[in-house]
């Protein structure tokens, strides 16, 4: 029988729903974009360099494609590390909203419960 994993277990928050870039459209959509862009501007950049050091354009394509490969990685890294920051504070100041509208709802004054004398006034005779 295979143990219940401690990831699975720490990451939800007790209601079955973990805050994840993975799990965030938003998140997913501007990974996939910001990803993208930093493998382009490798990818010209590892080229020009390769053009620049020799003329030869087999040479170039190897640093296009050493530079798409790292630019990409990295890119992707600071992505998700700068996702990760950004749904936690989110998820931090939904956490504040919620207890601040809790304690404003305990603060209310409850209305007074109407008494049997008041009622029979309000009914005509």
């Amino acid at each position: 029988m295979a143990k219940p994993s401690k990831k699975k277990a720490a990451s939800d928050g007790g209601d079955g729903v973990a805050v994840s870039v993975r799990n965030s459209p938003r998140a997913r959509a501007s990974v996939r974009r910001i990803r993208a862009l930093g493998g382009l501007l490798g990818l010209l950049f590892g080229g020009w360099m390769g053009w620049q050091q020799t003329a030869d354009p087999f040479v170039a394509g190897i640093g296009a494609l050493a530079g798409w490969l790292i630019a990409n990685l990295l890119f992707w890294w600071a992505a998700i590390i700068v996702w990760q920051v950004a749904l936690g504070l989110e998820v931090e100041d939904r956490r504040r909203q919620m207890v601040e509208m809790v304690q404003q709802q305990r603060l209310k004054p409850k209305p007074a419960p109407a008494s049997p004398d008041s009622q029979q006034k309000d009914e005509p005779q």
